[in-house]
């Protein structure tokens, strides 16, 4: 089913496009990135009836399509920007990109389970880091056709049927909503979630489906927290979190580290083990940064 339109600005008149407003420097880099999420979204729709799968070290599961839409934002990032460096979550990584000052980071298909399964909820990703921080973030549902851009201090769009509006994060719920998922430390810490969010009146909730841009930008999730206990690492890498960190921050959200720094990408191990934290506003992201820190003694 198609997703609900996010909250959003009424429709700017600049020509219906996000580029009119982005500062120069980053248009071409936005628009590439525009351009590729799309191609890659319609190649591997086209592969969905014919896909092979494999089973990665983790157990996850990648298929052909994953590789193809790799290959294919790859080839056209490197052809446009051929001295920067590119990190995919499917490709072998190359120690050379961490002496670049600029590393587009990449999930070919962010969701290759649901995918694989035949739901919508998966979506193309592509974020460009400048010394350690995203600068251009690119989400694009190939079913539905949703895309969400954000530039660095020049906003957050999405787009639907070729309608670009300035979306706009909607205000924050009561009681506050909390989720975590797998990938960011569940099931081994929702005690601690639920725990954290009996601190700040808010309610706990292991969200059974994805996780993306798409469900910050919509009402039903306040923040979303990854956290890891007994030292098990969560599973959250740069090429998840990238789009978000930029989108969050853009959108007058909050994206940080358990501590409260900002994170920082194109990191020699591409992760953040310990955890995350995204939520609506500043104001949440600070309260749940300073429950954390009591948790942990500090």
């Amino acid at each position: 089913t198609k997703p609900a339109t996010p909250s959003a600005a009424p429709p700017r008149s600049w020509d219906k496009s996000p580029l009119k407003e982005i500062q120069t420097r980053l248009r071409r880099e936005l628009k590439c990135a525009i351009d590729t999420a799309r191609a890659a979204g319609e190649l591997v729709l086209r592969l969905r009836p014919t896909l092979t799968k494999q089973t990665k070290l983790d157990g996850s599961v990648v298929t052909n399509a994953d590789f193809a839409s790799a290959q294919l934002i790859r080839d056209r990032l490197i052809t446009e920007f051929p001295h920067d460096a590119v990190l995919t979550e499917e490709d072998t990584d190359d120690p050379s990109r961490l002496g670049f000052a600029r590393c587009w980071i990449v999930d070919p298909i962010d969701g290759t389970t649901a995918y694989v399964s035949g739901s919508d909820d998966f979506d193309i990703y592509i974020a460009l880091v400048e010394n350690g921080v995203p600068v251009v973030a690119v989400t694009h549902q190939p079913i539905t056709g949703m895309t969400i851009a954000a530039a660095k201090s020049s906003g957050v769009w999405f787009n639907d049927a070729e309608n670009w509006q300035a979306a706009a994060v909607p205000k924050q719920q009561t009681p506050t909503v909390i989720v975590t998922r797998h990938w960011l430390g569940a099931p081994a810490n929702l005690q601690l979630i639920k725990d954290l969010s009996q601190r700040i009146d808010a309610v706990a909730v292991r969200a059974a489906t994805g996780i993306s841009a798409r469900s910050f930008l919509q009402p039903g999730i306040d923040a979303i927290v990854g956290v890891s206990v007994s030292d098990q690492p969560i599973g959250a890498k740069e090429w998840d979190i990238a789009p978000l960190d930029l989108i969050a921050r853009e959108s007058g959200g909050w994206s940080s580290d358990l501590l409260g720094q900002p994170l920082i990408f194109n990191k020699p191990t591409p992760q953040f083990p310990t955890g995350r934290i995204l939520a609506r506003t500043p104001a949440l992201g600070e309260k749940i940064v300073v429950v954390i820190a009591r948790f942990n003694g500090v």
